[in-house]
């Protein structure tokens, strides 16, 4: 008990013994570990069960298979909501909330340290992005490429996910675990040669992701924000979990899409008999620590004017402010001679940002920042745009040369044809080309967010960041027939019909009346619509269903 801090002993003493199966009775997930019988803290171990009740923490609707990958990163600051109090399960997970997610979680099992030295680590990272340390340090560890621009806020697919996932915990994983990569196929869709082989070997082999049923792994297919928790909430799993229990995983186990369930819900010690037992010490004066037996560890700022120790010998009159101790720099001696101090010396105020102009008041040591006049020639780094200049804001903006139609074609993921025209979706932008014509009309800009064309006669249907939109080729219209981020993907048309899945349901839009028919009901775990003549065929839960459209 002499290792165990004051705070965490206070709450090993209030919930010893037959006490914690009194107060911990909810039901939902269930944990079990041993502890000491009551009384005697060196006896042998009692089992001990834990069932705990997890509590949706958002406003909109969080999927079973992600709830307690999502409510348990929520408890440990790990993941949060939009401002709306809304999670958006379905929202696109960008490449720098992926870092900032695996930095975290690294951050809080203490694996490693805040990096240093990391100005100007990307010119598309500026200080005060969200994703400034956590590119800066998968940058340094050589986790990330060695380029100029990050791209934090492009959607991540699957493959730069694995990758990431790969370079900062799985190769250390599989060392630990003593595992060697055989020279095999792991995925239908990665040969050997690719150059995402090695990541997604594995993230499989450690068990960190999965690929689809069909053997595929999808490296292409973006992850949405339940995908991406559940996925994170398996990797700290993973680095907490000891060695020996680690398993290794076949190709294509589960699938990590929507639609998946988790085979695994259960965990070695619940939020809660973690808080119960271990206490909940956060080494801050400032804060005060309780167990709340339904929440987990809540810390508290303490009242304003509390006294602290901030660790500053040169500091004086320590109080905490806002959950952090503050201390009263000394003031400067006074003497007979004014001598002018240059608060400023030393003091960085690079912002990174060559639209920005950067000084340092010496007055006040404050950095101040300005936007250099418009019109200012810069550097995107993006070799898509030319003429890069400086808008009013700060912001380099270079303009995107349509590429031809033969350099898109050869550059194209995804496709659809009505024979005369082809729809090529190149780097998540939308292109129309039409035959005995090389120019290429831009439908939706680079980096749209755009996927899953399909054509039937002049209606062009797509994705377009979890909503679908219906295009008319000879009228040029555009028809939002779901807006973006409503969970909708996989569009299909058919003839007059267009159906897609929706919140894993299925819904049918004639174009024709215009009219939405609700074929499967949101979350009933449905995808992969295919339309043939009359005929619309889905899948519920693995189980395929079809569906008459007269």
């Amino acid at each position: 008990m002499a290792a165990i801090s004051a705070k965490k002993r206070v709450a090993l003493i209030a919930v010893t013994g037959a006490s914690l199966l009194m107060i911990l009775g909810a039901v939902v997930y269930r944990s079990a570990f041993s502890m000491p019988s009551k009384g005697d803290l060196n006896s042998a171990p009692v089992a001990v069960t834990v069932e705990e009740t997890l509590t949706n923490p958002f406003k909109d609707q969080l999927p079973p298979w992600a709830l307690e990958a999502i409510v348990k990163l929520y408890r440990l600051g790990i993941v949060t909501g939009y401002q709306n109090g809304n999670y958006g399960p379905a929202d696109p997970v960008t490449r720098g909330q992926i870092t900032t997610l695996l930095y975290r979680i690294l951050r809080s099992t203490n694996s490693i340290g805040e990096p240093a030295g990391c100005v100007g680590t990307y010119t598309d990272v500026a200080k005060d992005h969200y994703a400034f340390y956590s590119t800066c340090l998968f940058k340094q560890q050589g986790w990330s490429g060695d380029t100029a621009t990050f791209q934090p806020d492009v959607p991540a697919s699957r493959g730069v996910t694995a990758a990431f996932l790969a370079r900062s915990v799985g190769e250390s994983l599989l060392n630990a675990m003593g595992e060697i990569l055989e020279e095999k196929q792991y995925f239908d869709d990665i040969p050997i040669g690719s150059s995402f082989y090695r990541d997604t070997a594995t993230v499989n082999v450690t068990g960190l992701m999965t690929g689809y049923p069909n053997g595929d792994f999808g490296v292409k297919n973006i992850l949405n924000r339940a995908e991406a928790s559940v996925v994170i909430y398996r990797t700290l799993k993973k680095i907490q979990q000891p060695v020996s229990s680690q398993e290794t995983h076949s190709a294509a186990p589960e699938q990590t899409t929507v639609s998946s369930v988790p085979a695994d819900q259960e965990e070695s010690f619940s939020a809660v008999a973690s808080c119960a037992v271990e206490g909940c010490d956060d080494g801050n004066d400032c804060t005060t620590d309780t167990c709340d037996l339904t929440k987990g560890c809540v810390f508290q700022n303490a009242p304003a004017g509390t006294a602290c120790d901030d660790g500053d010998s040169e500091t004086t009159n320590d109080v905490c402010t806002v959950g952090k101790c503050v201390g009263t720099e000394p003031a400067a001696s006074s003497s007979s001679s004014s001598v002018a101090i240059n608060l400023c010396a030393n003091k960085d105020c690079n912002s990174g940002n060559q639209c920005m102009n950067d000084s340092c008041d010496p007055a006040t040591g404050t950095c101040v920042h300005s936007a250099k006049s418009a019109d200012t020639p810069c550097n995107d780094n993006n070799p898509a745009t030319v003429n890069d200049v400086c808008d009013a804001t700060g912001t380099c903006l270079g303009k995107v040369e349509t590429p031809s139609c033969a350099t898109i074609k050869t550059q194209s993921f995804a496709s659809a044809t009505n024979g005369t025209v082809t729809a090529y979706d190149k780097d998540y932008g939308l292109y129309l080309c039409t035959s005995g014509s090389d120019i290429a009309t831009e439908l939706e800009p680079q980096y749209g967010g755009v996927n899953f064309p399909a054509m039937s006669g002049d209606n062009l249907v797509y994705y377009r960041n979890y909503g679908i939109v219906l295009y008319n080729v000879p009228t040029k219209q555009k028809t939002e027939l779901e807006p973006a981020s409503s969970g909708s993907n996989n569009p299909a048309i058919g003839g007059k019909y267009v159906a897609y899945f929706k919140n894993y349901g299925i819904v049918i839009y004639n174009i024709e009346t215009k009219q939405k028919t609700q074929v499967e009901q949101p979350n009933s775990g449905c995808n992969n619509p295919s339309i043939s003549g009359t005929t619309l065929t889905y899948s519920c839960n693995y189980q395929q269903k079809t569906y008459n459209l007269q």
